[in-house]
């Protein structure tokens, strides 16, 4: 037998399989016949014996399920479906505030905004106002400052935005004709409805 074949070192594709040897406190490794079939033993028992558990003492509270009292559905597990970045330049009509949007989450999705930054052309001492859109009502969650023109300014939010949350930006202080760029990146994660 190579070294390749033996037991710490199993035969490239193959996995080896183990049973617990209770009499001699280790575990085995499992045997199979000349054909390659699993040899089992099944010994004996005398008697029926129904195992009931009144206390779970040795279930991990919130793991796999078991919430202390009863087992539940496991909640959706999250992971990276796809990444996330929108620019959105648009050219202020208005003077005053101008406001612009970013799409809404759809549903079936959760995003994770990681980064977002801010741009204006002619306005300088402003600010942008940046609002997270939960159904009707708006929460303002940041003011970025923008003391020079012609170079973009990072928020330092980062958001999770769930099915019809959006991202609000509002630019302060907008003449008509300004340029106004907002840029928000992160990532999407896919969940099981």
């Amino acid at each position: 037998m190579t070294k390749e074949q033996t037991f710490a070192h199993p035969p490239r594709g193959h996995v080896a399989l183990l049973a617990y040897d209770s009499a001699n406190d280790r575990f085995q490794v499992v045997h199979v016949d000349a054909s390659g079939l699993l040899q089992v033993d099944i010994a004996a028992q005398a008697i029926d014996v129904e195992v009931t558990q009144v206390t779970p003492a040795d279930l991990v509270v919130a793991a796999h399920g078991y919430d202390g009292a009863a087992w539940r559905k496991q909640p959706p597990i999250w992971g990276y479906s796809d990444r996330y970045v929108v620019q959105q330049q648009n050219v202020s009509d208005v003077a005053g505030d101008y406001t612009i949007n970013l799409p809404a989450v759809p549903a079936g999705e959760v995003w994770r905004v990681l980064g977002l930054a801010v741009y204006r052309g002619t306005n300088v001492n402003q600010y942008a106002r940046l609002q997270v859109i939960v159904g009707v009502s708006a929460y303002s969650v940041e003011d970025i400052a923008i003391p020079t023109l012609g170079r973009f300014f990072p928020g330092a939010a980062e958001l999770v935005l769930k099915a019809v949350d959006n991202v609000r930006v509002i630019y302060t202080g907008a003449t008509v004709g300004e340029v106004v760029i907002t840029v928000a990146s992160g990532y999407k994660m896919s969940i099981a409805l």
